[in-house]
């Protein structure tokens, strides 16, 4: 984890958006930060370092991971659905904030 003092604002921007995306994912498959932390393999100080933005470049292998959890959640979240029939209801659901412009 590398803390710049004098990050570009593109960078912040994108480390905000970054801990939003983070957040969202531990409430929506509600993870702790503990056990989010075990699960990609880094510590809990990562984890909130992300979320309140205060790095900006967390490590490259850390974000790959969280990426195949997020990917890995989304897709059987997206099989069950499918099994039950709700497959239309959860698209509707996921995607509704973003075309109403309320954002997730």
């Amino acid at each position: 984890m590398v803390v710049a003092k004098h990050a570009r604002p593109a960078d912040r921007k994108l480390a905000r958006e970054r801990a939003r995306e983070w957040k969202r994912f531990r409430q929506d498959y509600l993870y702790s930060q503990r056990h989010l932390a075990a699960a990609l393999g880094c510590s809990k100080r990562t984890i909130s370092a992300v979320e309140t933005a205060e790095t900006t470049y967390p490590l490259r292998r850390t974000l790959q991971r969280f990426a195949a959890l997020k990917r890995k959640h989304e897709r059987e979240e997206y099989e069950a659905a499918e099994r039950r029939g709700q497959l239309e209801a959860l698209r509707a659901a996921r995607y509704a904030p973003i075309y109403s412009g309320q954002g997730a």
